[in-house]
């Protein structure tokens, strides 16, 4: 949702029905656009998720149990990889989900002659770092592209030599999202105790992420190639955007998230915790995200008193969201354009001190799809004070004000 560009696809794809009859992709991608649509026009202060989190499915065609809790990076590439399977029946918009999706190759490279290297390419949605006993996630992004050496008995047969040889395997990105979302690994299985265990020891993250030298032209670069880079330096740059963080251990915890203002210049943070949205200090994410140890005090039942401990936070950054950056830090992502909302006129009943509708008028949002459903466009523009709307369909804007309405009358 508070990716625009992504919102706003989901919003402008034609033909979804309110009410889909053809099966549970169309159903997963008509309740995101309500989901969205209401997150953005609501005037209440939480929006339920029931009935879209009722369309979720497993790999077997099951309901999901929402009594359980779901691994949040797991969550997030389900939940795009059923968006992708119904986006085959919206042709107009196949390449929507490039706002989160990468490629990664994983390379075989010759140790004998360097330029002999086998690749195999994937893409993501996500890629995942391992973080145990890693200071930062630099260290854990060079550990990525580091690799293992492949000798002796595990050596690599060649084709090029002709021969088995001593090799390294190895994985670096082929194509870099607009958002790229870095998964921080911090659940991991004990074969002693035969249970998971979350790490929550410290692993610090910038503000700011170069992504050049984990890309494959950087390590070429870095290996003495002299080509020329296939994109301009912004392309390579990020910008700390959002972070989802989990509380709580291996057997059960709480989710939530910080995340900046989505315009310049995105000085403003934000905590969203289940129905609390509230402003917070940047200067703040450290301590609340970089996890590791901290200072509380307990009840010692001995001492009978409160005693100052060390302990692990509970509390770490889990996935991190970064924004790649624009050619022109000054541009915003979205187009300003004039605000259509609907309009509602309230007045004060004399003597009563209580809010009277007058009159409801729901505007048309600007067209979003051509009659042939073959060319997109998706609106945003940016209201006052930086919030960022996305033009959605007509009927789910009125059933949204319908429901707002109905909100009005009883306050």
């Amino acid at each position: 949702f508070n990716t625009p560009p992504f919102r706003a696809g989901i919003l402008s794809i034609p033909d979804c029905p309110t009410v889909p009859a053809d099966g549970v992709d169309w159903d997963v991608l008509s309740q995101l656009q309500m989901l969205f649509g209401t997150m953005q026009e609501t005037l209440l202060r939480s929006v339920d998720t029931i009935c879209f989190c009722r369309t979720l499915r497993d790999f077997e065609g099951h309901a999901i149990n929402l009594g359980q809790q779901m691994d949040a990076n797991e969550f997030n590439n389900t939940l795009l990889d059923k968006v992708e399977t119904a986006l085959k029946k919206a042709p107009s918009h196949k390449d929507l989900l490039k706002v989160f999706q990468g490629s990664l190759v994983t390379q075989i490279v010759c140790k004998e002659n360097p330029k002999h290297i086998s690749s195999r390419e994937e893409t993501f949605f996500s890629a995942s770092l391992e973080i145990k006993n890693k200071k930062n996630i630099v260290e854990a992004l060079n550990l990525y592209v580091e690799g293992e050496t492949l000798n002796g008995d595990n050596q690599y047969h060649c084709s090029q030599c002709g021969k088995k040889v001593d090799a390294v395997r190895r994985a670096c990105f082929q194509t870099l999202p607009p958002t790229l979302l870095l998964h921080l690994k911090r659940f991991e299985f004990q074969m002693d105790s035969m249970r998971n265990l979350k790490l929550n020891d410290a692993c610090e993250f910038p503000m700011t992420l170069d992504m050049i030298n984990y890309t494959v032209e950087g390590m070429s670069n870095k290996e003495g190639d002299d080509n020329p880079l296939p994109h301009p330096a912004w392309y390579y740059h990020y910008e700390l955007a959002g972070v989802v963080v989990h509380t709580g251990t291996a057997d059960g915890g709480h989710y939530y998230s910080f995340r900046r203002e989505n315009v310049p210049p995105y000085k403003k943070w934000f905590e969203l915790n289940d129905t609390t949205v509230r402003e917070m200090d940047v200067k703040d994410l450290p301590r609340e995200c970089f996890g590791g140890m901290e200072q509380a005090q307990v009840w010692n039942r001995e001492q009978e008193a409160y005693v100052t401990v060390n302990r692990l936070k509970p509390n770490n950054a889990y996935i991190l969201f970064y924004q790649q950056s624009t050619p022109s830090t000054d541009a915003p992502s979205v187009s300003i354009i004039p605000t259509i909302t609907p309009i509602i006129s309230i007045e004060q009943s004399k003597g009563k001190g209580k809010e009277k509708m007058l009159d409801t008028e729901i505007s048309s949002p600007p067209p979003l799809v051509s009659t042939s459903s073959a060319t997109i466009a998706p609106t945003c523009w940016v209201q006052e004070g930086g919030v960022v709307k996305c033009s959605l369909p007509e009927p789910i804007l009125r059933q949204i004000w319908v429901e707002n309405e109905r909100f009005l009358r009883k306050k």
